[in-house]
């Protein structure tokens, strides 16, 4: 339920719970079940009162405009909060416009939608202020990579990736094609790597998957996605050559839900939280040829979060 709530000079909401007591459940609850959390959303800041005060708590709000404050009114063992009373004190000056969500433990929609709206990857834990952050690759280790590169590209097998993340907008002709990587050159991507992507998201970090080389052919695009929750925590992505017609952006969101649109020139690479962020290239590619190397770590400690859908 939602409901709007207007206060002018004088009035107030007196010391209260949300949850219904136990001689209301019946009558309130029957359908719907128990009242869980509250959500108010303050409407305007109000000049002078209006303060949202939980007194067991000894907490006090001030009405601010966009701002919100949300309580659950039950215990984890579903028993009634009484620690969630609250109060709306009185309108000092001005007014006071409000809207509060009340949510329940059923539903009347059948079969009753999910409790949780938030995909599994979006429960592992953030390890960076923003999730994403370009670098430059040192100029040695990139020159041996692009070399290594020319001199294979003639040998690259066309690359199927499960689950179809990778399409061509053509839906005919081929999305992308893989140049593997030599043991040596591998190992030396990921000891290079390794501290680069420490240092950045503070944690220890294993290596768990370096990719080959992977081109992009014309029309392809790759499908927003979250990566692998068991092993693509911390990754990597290195422009290792590229021939486009204009520019080709990555296009990820931070942590915030915020899209950004991150373009790579050769030699450039993006640092990512590839299991958590949404990422992709959704526009077709414009171009010949955009060749990039995949790396993915996890922390030492990691343990992929609960499932809760």
């Amino acid at each position: 339920m939602i409901q709007g709530q207007y206060y002018e000079v004088g009035q107030e909401f007196k010391p209260h719970t949300d949850f219904f007591e136990e001689h209301e459940i019946d009558q309130h609850g029957a359908v719907m079940g128990q009242r869980t959390f509250t959500v108010m959303i303050y409407l305007n800041t109000v000049e002078e009162g209006g303060e949202t005060e939980f007194p067991r708590l000894n907490a006090k709000f001030a009405p601010k405009c966009g701002t919100a404050v949300i309580w659950s009114s039950l215990y984890s063992d579903g028993a009634p909060n009484i620690n969630s009373l609250h109060h709306a004190h009185p309108v000092k000056k001005g007014y006071k416009a409000v809207i509060t969500k009340w949510f329940r433990s059923s539903s009347r929609i059948t079969p009753a939608p999910p409790m949780f709206v938030k995909e599994h990857n979006e429960y592992i834990p953030t390890f960076t202020r923003q999730g994403f952050q370009k670098a430059k690759m040192a100029p040695e280790l990139f020159q041996e990579i692009q070399t290594f590169y020319h001199a294979r590209r003639e040998l690259s097998q066309d690359e199927h990736v499960p689950g179809d993340f990778i399409a061509n907008e053509t839906k005919k002709e081929k999305s992308s094609v893989l140049v593997d990587l030599s043991s040596a050159l591998r190992d030396k991507i990921h000891d290079y790597m390794k501290p680069l992507l420490s240092q950045w998201c503070g944690q220890e970090l294993e290596p768990t998957y370096v990719y080959g080389i992977r081109t992009y052919l014309r029309g392809a695009y790759l499908k927003c996605h979250r990566d692998r929750i068991e092993t693509h925590i911390i990754s990597a992505i290195i422009n290792v050559d590229q021939t486009v017609d204009q520019p080709w952006a990555l296009v990820i969101d931070d942590h915030d839900y915020r899209e950004h649109r991150v373009y790579l020139e050769p030699g450039e690479m993006v640092f990512y939280e590839g299991g958590r962020l949404r990422h992709g290239r959704p526009d077709a590619f414009n171009g010949d040829e955009f060749a990039n190397i995949f790396c993915h770590f996890k922390p030492t400690s990691y343990l992929p979060p609960q499932d809760f859908s």
